[in-house]
């Protein structure tokens, strides 16, 4: 973790229900990390004095593991996941304290480097240092912006919550209303599971002879 700069705490979503795969992904096998949901936060825990698992009641086995052997994670449950993460980030918003920065990250990037979220945050900081005034930094990737990677001033979730309290379930609904920068993953020439989730069975094998073999 970098104590430079402002404070930042990640908020790692993990309350899907992981239909496409069939299992639950979070607690898949992972080469380095135990599992796909301990490569994102460790990557979360290289940058963020703080990280928050928002989680279902039913909770993925991999976030209880990471949470029994890990006593500053703490995880947030959602008691009601139907809502989707969009109300999960709103209400979790209230534990965010004293950060400046918000830093979002979805648990199923297994590839996810602590490069995309420091890059994130340097670039609002510089964006800031220039004069210009911005709610959050994105990464945007295949030509779409990832509402759930990359860093928002912790001012932002006043738009999070708001769109709760109305029953909102579209991210975009949400971006709408913000002033955002956005990194585009390919221009940056990263990886592309470094920003890529695992959804199928058929991209978590492809993922795991990319990570194993190169």
């Amino acid at each position: 973790m970098n104590n430079d700069g402002p404070r930042c705490l990640c908020m790692v979503l993990a309350g899907g229900e992981s239909r496409r795969m069939g299992s639950d992904k979070l607690a898949l096998p992972h080469p380095t990390e135990g599992t796909v949901l301990g490569a994102v936060v460790r990557a979360a825990k290289d940058v963020c004095h703080d990280t928050l698992v928002l989680v279902a009641p039913s909770a993925s086995s991999a976030a209880l593991e990471l949470a029994r052997s890990d006593d500053s994670l703490r995880l947030v449950y959602d008691f009601m996941p139907s809502r989707g993460p969009l109300a999960a980030i709103a209400d979790a918003w209230r534990l965010v304290g004293d950060a400046d920065l918000v830093l979002l990250a979805p648990g199923d990037v297994p590839g996810l480097s602590p490069e995309v979220l420091r890059f994130c945050v340097r670039r609002f900081r510089q964006l800031e240092e220039q004069g210009e005034r911005v709610d959050g930094v994105l990464v945007r990737r295949e030509d779409r912006p990832q509402p759930l990677l990359g860093v928002y001033d912790a001012r932002a979730g006043m738009a999070f919550e708001d769109a709760g309290k109305r029953g909102e379930k579209r991210l975009m609904s949400v971006l709408s209303a913000l002033r955002l920068a956005f990194v585009d993953a390919s221009e940056e020439n990263w990886p592309e599971w470094w920003t890529r989730p695992v959804h199928t069975p058929q991209d978590y094998e492809i993922w795991t002879r990319e990570a194993t073999h190169g």
